[in-house]
């Protein structure tokens, strides 16, 4: 069963429809499931993808759970980690949500780091496709000497570029820690 949810899970296409970065994440399955639900929970979840543009993906989560036969679940305690060439990116979330086989949704602490860069947000989704982490929630931008706040961004992957789209706040130098 692990084995076919993760071949099915593997061959993902991200994108993000509109819209969809204002919903919450379900919660997983709390009792006792009913046979006619068929939900299955795995431990130790490993994908491994490459992207068209050659960036290779590994996405790691401690625990996922989804129903038989969808291709929609959700994975808790996630670390994404993308490489273009021999730079890597690290997303990281507390839940993501894998939507119809088509989206990846990640909420509560999301990260986005290389090297001493690191994005925070509440939650956002990464479009494979074109190799950006999107979001409309709050952000903070952290660098040496750098710290930038505002609301959405856009961070391109490969070329890590981070577009703060409104109400950016620069702080530079030792008043940025």
């Amino acid at each position: 069963m692990f084995v076919a949810t993760a071949l099915l899970l593997g061959c993902l296409v991200l994108s993000t429809p509109a819209g969809a970065l204002s919903r919450r994440p379900p919660e997983p399955p709390s009792g006792p499931v009913e046979a006619e639900v068929a939900t299955s929970r795995f431990e130790g979840v490993e994908l491994v993808g490459e992207d068209a543009d050659g960036t290779v993906w590994k996405l790691r989560a401690a625990e996922g759970w989804g129903r038989e036969g969808e291709r929609t679940g959700t994975l808790r305690g996630v670390q994404a980690t993308l490489r273009k060439g021999d730079r890597d990116v690290v997303l990281s979330a507390e839940r993501a949500v894998v939507e119809e086989g088509r989206a990846f949704h990640f909420s509560d602490g999301v990260r986005v780091a290389w090297g001493d860069y690191e994005v925070q947000l509440e939650r956002a989704a990464y479009q494979m496709t074109r190799g950006v982490v999107t979001s409309d929630s709050p952000v903070e931008f952290t660098g040496p000497g750098l710290r930038i706040s505002g609301v959405g961004v856009q961070v391109e992957v490969a070329r890590r570029v981070v577009h703060i789209r409104a109400r950016a706040r620069a702080v530079l130098g030792e008043e940025a820690k």
